[in-house]
């Protein structure tokens, strides 16, 4: 009998971690935009890759979602998303099947965008605010331990590896946080919810004199560009690059 049972025991130890790579292997995650993906993809590094439900800036301005996108979400074992004042083409689907609800992480939900009262919201019926809020580094910080702990609870048998990253990744945007601060030169700031309108948050947020600038404004939701765990830190540098001159040519 106990040679039976140490045979069943080793047995047991030879198909576990079968059955756990098995199991980890079936969690979709998947995630609305690029920029999101990026930091998404920086937690699940050596653990799993996540999906990617944007690629284009046409998929998101799109008011029908394709099958394709459709079958990624109804795969999905987890949606992270911004929320429906951004990922407007997701309500209709949303609305018909609310069960997708109870797998949806929403990110806008918890961020903290204060809103700034602007004359454009009070002559523009469709208003809302610019709810790009990974261009802070701060809220990025917020989202990233948010959706770590959600990450998780979907990746049980490889939370040590999912926090360590969380650890990384938030050093990473503590770096560049005061990179920005040294760049543009702005000691002060406050994270400000503003129109869609060039950078203007960024503009708010680091007090800036320059309040648009043409260039940085076509990077800032990240498409276009390899998917990636590089691809959020790509896109910040090359914006601060574009604010940076921007704000000589204002002086």
């Amino acid at each position: 009998m106990r040679i039976f049972m140490l045979g069943l025991l080793a047995l047991f130890t030879i198909l576990s971690p079968l059955h756990t790579a098995h199991a980890t292997e079936q969690k979709n995650i998947l995630v609305s935009v690029p920029a999101l993906h990026s930091l998404v993809s920086d937690l699940m590094a050596g653990v799993a890759t996540p999906g990617l439900l944007f690629a284009h800036a046409d998929d998101l301005n799109n008011p029908q979602l394709s099958n394709d996108q459709k079958n990624k979400i109804d795969r999905a074992d987890m949606m992270i998303w911004v929320g429906p004042k951004y990922e407007s083409n997701l309500i209709p689907l949303r609305l018909s099947h609310p069960e997708l609800v109870r797998k949806e992480l929403t990110l806008s939900d918890n961020i903290p965008l204060f809103h700034k009262p602007i004359a454009q919201a009070a002559h523009n019926a469709d208003y809302f605010g610019d709810m790009k809020f990974w261009l802070d580094p701060r809220l990025a910080k917020m989202a990233v331990r948010r959706m770590s702990a959600m990450l998780v609870t979907q990746f049980p048998d490889n939370y040590e590896h999912i926090l360590d990253n969380e650890i990384t990744l938030i050093a990473k945007l503590k770096k560049l946080e005061s990179k920005m601060h040294q760049v543009l030169k702005s000691d002060k700031s406050v994270p400000i919810n503003v129109p869609k309108s060039d950078v203007l948050y960024l503009a708010w947020r680091f007090n800036l004199e320059a309040p648009n600038c043409a260039q940085a404004a076509t990077k800032l939701q990240g498409f276009d560009r390899t998917s990636g765990p590089d691809q959020y830190f790509n896109m910040m540098d090359d914006i601060l690059e574009d604010l940076r001159v921007c704000q000589l040519h204002q002086v």
